[in-house]
């Protein structure tokens, strides 16, 4: 007979003098090797004794006892809670034994750098390294018993002694892998909450400060690559890290506020690096009448005249104009060189030490900025959910709007600007006043009027942007010099690519204009990204003085007449291609002429004679190519213009 793991059986009879068990009791199959016939067997009394069924040993299948009814595992909704209770039990075990794990590894126990100990650990954790994952807590220990760990642990987790021997094999796998995965999963996620305390520099929790997760508005910590060390494992480290609130982005860098205490610490360490490179000046025997000079030369000048900073970069930049006072904001914070120095938001952990007030996870955004208007916002819980015509005159709009969807407040819009009618009491007008309060334009403190007129334009232009995107199309902006809309155009088919994109703003540029319109844009769905400007556009050379030569009014004049046999999918990639705007009325022809157009207009811009130039049929076309490349005219239709010839209409 062969017996299969996590069988039950009952002893018979045994040969080995110095065992405890008797015929009669049972236990569990943990393997059966057939070769040489040994039956390896947990015993319920805690026995190991294996089986030598060759030497005497007997043992028979065990009569399986029924689970009570009733119990845990007697129904589907039983099963389902003995699993919830498995899974939870795991989850307890997981996480007590990550903390006696940490005790031994980054913990008091521990001599030498646990900080570096923790950020390896991390790195290993994140990167899925075997190395480092191995050394995670286990749920069993090597050579462990798992079937009686598994009805020991069974029995504790759900209360119910003898249900797991009436388990069925598979019912009994289920239970283990929901104990074993909620154990991993606390055990890790417990392992890295505590390497996080141990690696970080205020002996706080700061992974909600990671880059990767500030946003405009949010909360980080800042440096440069003036503040790069090498650590004692060789890998980078920055020596001090500053805490502000992302404000924007300058040519890919950070820009950010700070407090005045953070600003103060700006300016200290800039102190720091003037002296030290004085000193290290100093050592290679630069004269002393000489090194303010020198230094003056290499690094800005930082210091405080009383609110204010002077930044002086004259000799620095070479400019005597370069000195700039960075005044403190209206709510008394700092922007320090936002848009001079390269500034980035920096891992947290790899700083070994952070000036300013670090903020609990959860609190890190101090503002939103709103997408459509740039308006900053305490939060975007409060947003306008409806606008309709109320009739009269002069024309008037009833605004809803909605805190965290439910709707809170009503507001009229009208020539006069906007105001509320009514708060309700789950948003009262203290509420309304600290939202307001929370509100800037342009870095200034705003009006009732200019919130709301906010909210609206945020609603109406995402309304906007997502009826362009379910027609497959894409919606574009005209801003005036103020950040005004002056237009808001749906354009289809989306544009693809860089490419695209570019002679999309052209056209847009040369078929809507708008004499105060300054940028014309375009919604990638998360944000607005420049397409063509205004103003300030020039060309590098006048495309009249340039002498094309007759491979450029060959391949012209022959992909002009190629359209002809384009069918109308390819018409209408061919406009995705080039940014030309389409609608979708419009006839085969009337495609074809946008796109001999955008051609043409191409075509002068690189300086051909495009006007100068005939059109022709698709079939003189592929001749012209055809007689391009070599080969000879055919006899049954005219040769095409001479290229030699003045080419006339």
């Amino acid at each position: 007979m062969i017996y299969q793991p996590g069988q039950r059986v009952a002893l018979v009879h045994t040969s080995d003098p110095y065992t405890r068990l008797r015929p009669g009791d049972t236990g569990t199959v943990r393997r059966h090797d057939q070769r040489r016939n040994i039956v390896e067997v947990t015993w319920d009394s805690g026995s190991t004794l294996s089986m030598c069924l060759d030497d005497g040993d007997r043992i028979e299948p065990a009569i399986p006892t029924p689970p009570p009814r009733g119990g845990l595992a007697g129904d589907a909704a039983g099963w389902a809670a003995a699993l919830e209770r498995m899974s939870a039990a795991g989850t307890e075990a997981g996480r007590a034994a990550a903390e006696w794990w940490a005790q031994d590894t980054i913990g008091g126990r521990v001599s030498g750098d646990t900080r570096l100990a923790a950020r390896r650990i991390l790195a290993g954790i994140d990167d899925g390294d075997p190395a480092v994952l191995d050394t995670l807590p286990q749920v069993f220990s090597a050579g462990g018993p798992f079937y009686t760990a598994a009805w020991e642990l069974f029995a504790d987790a759900t209360g119910d002694v003898s249900g797991w021997f009436g388990l069925r094999i598979q019912q009994r796998e289920e239970a283990m892998t929901v104990y074993r995965d909620a154990f991993d999963t606390a055990a890790t996620d417990r392992v890295a909450e505590l390497c996080h305390l141990a690696a970080s520099p205020t002996g706080r929790d700061v992974s909600h400060l990671h880059p990767d997760r500030v946003r405009i508005g949010g909360a980080g910590v800042f440096s440069g690559e003036w503040a790069l060390t090498v650590g004692p494992d060789g890998n980078d480290r920055i020596e001090v890290g500053f805490v502000g609130t992302l404000i924007d982005h300058w040519d890919g860098w950070a820009v950010f506020s700070c407090t005045r205490p953070v600003a103060e610490a700006i300016v200290a360490d800039q102190q720091r690096h003037r002296d030290e490179y004085r000193n290290s000046l100093r050592e290679l025997g630069v004269p002393a009448d000489d090194l303010d000079r020198r230094v003056d030369a290499e690094l800005a000048d930082l210091s405080f005249d009383g609110d204010v900073i002077v930044a002086d970069q004259r000799a620095l930049s070479d400019d005597p104009q370069a000195i700039e006072r960075l005044a403190p904001d209206g709510d008394g914070r700092y922007v320090v060189m936002g848009r001079s120095w390269r500034w980035e938001a920096v891992d947290p952990y790899a700083c070994d030490r952070i000036v300013g007030d670090l903020p609990a996870p959860g609190t890190q955004q101090r503002f939103v900025e709103l997408p459509h208007t740039g308006m900053r916002v305490p939060h975007d819980r409060l947003r306008v959910t409806d606008v309709q015509a109320v009739p009269g005159t002069p024309p008037t709009s009833l605004i809803t709007l909605a805190l965290d969807e439910a709707s809170v407040a009503e507001a009229l819009s009208g020539a006069d600007g906007s105001c509320l009618s009514r708060l309700s009491a789950a948003f009262g007008r203290n509420d309304w006043a600290a939202y307001l309060s929370g509100c800037r334009q342009h870095g200034q403190p705003t009006s009732e009027t200019q919130v709301l007129d906010a909210l609206i334009t945020e609603f109406q232009v995402g309304q906007a942007a997502r009826q362009a995107a379910a027609d497959g199309a894409v919606l574009t902006r005209l801003l005036d010099a103020d950040g005004t809309i002056l237009r808001l155009r749906p354009v289809w088919p989306a544009p693809r690519g860089h490419s695209a994109r570019r002679q999309l703003g052209k056209w847009l540029r040369r078929e809507d204009p708008h004499p105060q319109g300054q940028l014309w844009q375009w919604w990638t769905g998360t944000a607005w990204q420049h397409l063509a400007s205004i103003t300030g556009l020039h060309t590098a050379t006048d495309p009249s003085s340039r002498q094309p030569d007759l491979g450029q009014l060959l391949a012209f004049v022959i992909a002009e007449s190629l359209y002809e046999r384009v069918d109308r999918d390819e018409l209408i990639e061919e406009a995705t291609d080039n940014g030309i705007p389409l609608d979708r009325q419009m006839s085969d022809d009337q495609i074809r002429t946008l796109l001999r157009a955008a051609l043409r207009e191409r075509g002068r811009e690189r300086g051909l004679p495009v006007d100068d130039l005939p059109t022709l049929s698709a079939a003189e076309g592929l001749e012209l190519g055809r007689i391009a490349a070599g080969g000879a005219p055919t006899t049954d239709q005219p040769a095409p213009h001479d290229p030699d010839q003045p080419l006339t209409h």
